[in-house]
């Protein structure tokens, strides 16, 4: 039979009974599981924002496409800004031709419709004119010289003289006349003449026409 208390054989306090003393214990080794686990949270860690250096980099990223950002917005609202200026500008300045323009021919139909109260006057004179009546250094001459003159000075253009083209949009035929000396409608005679303000034609000519004979 073999004896219990052979070499190598533990007793009761866990250590052999050679006397040899006991062995260090090795740590015992973690699971590749929790390893790995491990690893991948030092990876995590490294990656993870907040960190000094990559926080740095990433605020001054920001930044500069914050600076841009708002440089493209203020060159935006100066170009509509701009814009807007010169569209008022151009209405103003359209408003502003409107408006003289407008004061232009209100100015004209005023002026018109006084003048048109010496017209009489005036045809009086051109009659009297020509039977004589207004001889040069008389009284009537001198009257009549100073009321033309007050036709002139309001702008008012006296018009339809003998031997001019006739225009229908200026003068008025009372009588048509067939003469072998023309070849086409000419002014044979001005029966009253005719007045305008500018563009603005006041009263047309009335005239006796020559036309080619057939």
């Amino acid at each position: 039979m073999a004896d219990n208390n052979a070499a190598g054989t533990p007793n009761e306090s866990g250590l052999p009974d050679d006397g040899s003393q006991p062995t260090s214990q090795q740590p015992e080794a973690q699971p590749s599981g929790q390893q790995a686990e491990g690893a991948q949270g030092a990876d995590a860690a490294s990656a993870a924002p907040g960190r000094p250096g990559e926080q740095g980099q990433t605020d001054a990223g920001v930044s500069a496409d914050d600076g841009a950002g708002d440089a493209d917005g203020e060159a935006s609202r100066e170009d509509k800004l701009l814009d807007e200026l010169q569209r008022l500008a151009a209405e103003y300045k359209n408003y502003r031709q409107r408006t003289e323009a407008q004061q232009i021919r209100d100015r004209e139909r005023a002026v018109g419709d006084a003048a048109k109260r010496l017209f009489p006057i005036f045809d009086d004179l051109d009659r009297a004119e020509k039977a004589g009546d207004l001889a040069e250094g008389t009284a009537f001459a001198t009257i009549a010289s100073k009321l033309r003159a007050v036709g002139e000075g309001l702008g008012i253009e006296r018009f339809g003289a003998k031997g001019e083209p006739f225009d229908p949009n200026q003068h008025e035929a009372v009588l048509q006349q067939p003469s072998p000396d023309v070849d086409a409608l000419v002014i044979g005679e001005v029966v009253e003449p005719g007045y305008k303000l500018g563009d603005t034609l006041l009263r047309a000519a009335k005239v006796v026409v020559l036309a080619p004979a057939e």
